[in-house]
């Protein structure tokens, strides 16, 4: 399936920018869904006997309650199992085990087909095929042929420049040729202000490394459908997803989030060029980047205004829920129902240094695990790699083919990326330190040895281009370029006048 990737000249950008800019409309083909239903519906309502609505939970003595179970019936085919223990209008919380694992999860009543109340526990485990204390697990499911692969990729460190399109693709090569059915794309960069140490806050904001976010997005979305004959099941688990990094998974249909997990960090888009110059072409500037912002948003199918509140300051979102669904109003709340995501951060609204330092500002809309699955961008909530393949309906017959090397790429790369900058500042000391005086020999040799440890360096800058971005890379290699040039220059006129001597 082919996917039309944008054009985006960032050298060539004039002033207004206006001129160049096309809408990503890029088709989320990264994110085709692996059928994984956990059991039949249908072979749920055969094993059920007959009893009351399901939607009212039966009256049973509390001997016969203690052995029954509820069960929710999702509309991709989907059945969880356990006890039901918290409601509202539009969510229903279920706790239960798996493999003797608790978990106990909050899901939307708008995914949900039926809910199944005070089930006999035999019922289920016959529908299952199982026994449901422990769900039946081949011995050696490497080699079972029918067990789904997953592949997991870790995408860690500062983004853009250790989470790039080179580690990106050689892990999704590595994912084809380990046949994964599903490959899952961990998600945790660093937010933080000291290396280690203090933590950016909400408020402070990278939306420009969009431009990054989009070098990476057609790695997977054009790259897969190209070279997967096959292509797998996609999904994001965010943990840390800030600045540049919360545009990434949003190219992806299939988000979960970890309960600590934040997305957001690009709140400054209408700050970025200040008060100065001419408003007109500040707007189009404006307008330039939401519009590759909310290109990136459209690929996974997520409403543009979320892009919005996530970008801009100045924009007022509100919330209100019908069925579940969320139903979003471009204005302050005007009754109950309603709740503010983003006010205009005018005056009183502008969020105090307690609010930001507590992540509890409205300025600027910050994704959060229960924000994120409230407003159905992220699928759940899951705390570990065992909890989200059982969301995903693949805890019975699944293999993780590269376990143990989850982050290989991402780790090579990321060394190789300090090891050329280390470099690049080595070389750059050892060319200035090359002493141009002595005779015509002695000053020919100094400047081939410049020559040498400049050529050097655009050797490196060619490799690892892509972290300095395209039109910075050839700024510097064009300054290395000059640099050489006027070397040649000088070596061909010290070589007339010695001629001439």
């Amino acid at each position: 399936m082919g996917i039309a990737e944008p054009t985006w000249n960032r050298a060539a950008e004039p002033a207004e920018g206006i001129a160049l800019m096309k809408r990503t409309a890029w088709i989320a083909a990264a994110c085709f869904a692996v059928s994984a239903t956990f059991m039949g519906a249908s072979a749920l309502r055969a094993a059920e006997p007959d009893k009351p609505s399901s939607t009212t939970a039966a009256k049973t003595p509390p001997e016969a309650a203690a052995n029954t179970r509820d069960a929710l019936i999702f509309r991709d085919g989907k059945v969880i199992y356990g006890k039901i223990t918290g409601e509202t209008a539009s969510t229903v919380k279920l706790k239960g085990d798996v493999k003797g694992i608790a978990f106990e999860a909050e899901y939307q009543k708008s995914e949900i087909l039926e809910i199944k109340r005070g089930l006999p526990a035999e019922a289920d485990a016959k529908a299952a095929g199982a026994d449901p204390k422990e769900p039946e697990r081949k011995p050696d499911a490497a080699a079972d042929p029918d067990a789904k692969r997953v592949y997991v990729m870790e995408l860690t460190g500062k983004f853009g420049r250790d989470i790039s399109q080179t580690p990106i693709r050689e892990s999704l090569e590595d994912a084809r040729k380990q046949r994964a059915d599903v490959v899952v794309i961990i998600l945790q960069n660093d937010w933080d202000l000291v290396k280690g140490m203090a933590e950016k806050t909400d408020d402070q904001a990278a939306f420009d490394e969009l431009f990054r976010a989009e070098d990476m997005a057609p790695v997977i979305t054009k790259g897969i459908p190209e070279k997967w004959q096959t292509q797998p099941k996609v999904v994001f688990w965010v943990k840390k997803a800030m600045g540049g990094a919360a545009f990434l998974p949003l190219i992806c249909k299939d988000i979960y989030f970890h309960p600590d997990g934040k997305m957001g960090g690009i709140g400054n888009l209408t700050k970025l060029f200040g008060q100065t110059g001419d408003e007109v072409v500040r707007q189009k500037q404006y307008s330039l980047r939401m519009g590759h912002a909310e290109g990136l948003a459209n690929t996974g199918g997520y409403d543009y205004r979320i892009v919005r509140a996530m970008a801009t300051p100045e924009y007022v979102l509100s919330v209100s829920y019908e069925g579940g669904r969320p139903v979003y109003h471009e204005r302050l709340p005007q009754g109950p129902d309603e709740t503010l995501l983003t006010d205009d951060a005018k005056d009183t609204n502008q969020d105090t240094d307690r609010e930001i330092v507590a992540g509890e500002g409205n300025d600027v809309l910050t994704l959060n695990a229960k924000l994120a699955r409230d407003l159905q961008i992220s699928k759940g909530t899951v705390e570990t790699l065992d909890d989200l393949l059982f969301e995903l309906g693949l805890s019975r017959n699944t293999v993780v083919v590269n376990k143990g090397k989850e982050g290989y790429f991402t780790k090579q790369w990321s060394e190789g990326v300090k090891n050329a900058l280390r470099n690049l500042r080595k070389l750059r000391e050892q060319v200035n330190e090359v002493q141009m005086g002595g005779d015509y020999p002695q000053r020919t040799k100094a400047r081939g040895q410049r020559k040498k440890l400049l050529n050097d360096m655009k050797a490196i800058i060619r490799r690892y281009a892509e972290i300095f971005g395209e039109e910075q890379a050839l700024q510097l290699i064009s300054q290395i370029d000059t640099e050489i040039n006027v070397l040649d220059q000088d070596q061909q006129k010290d070589a007339n006048d010695n001629r001439r001597k």
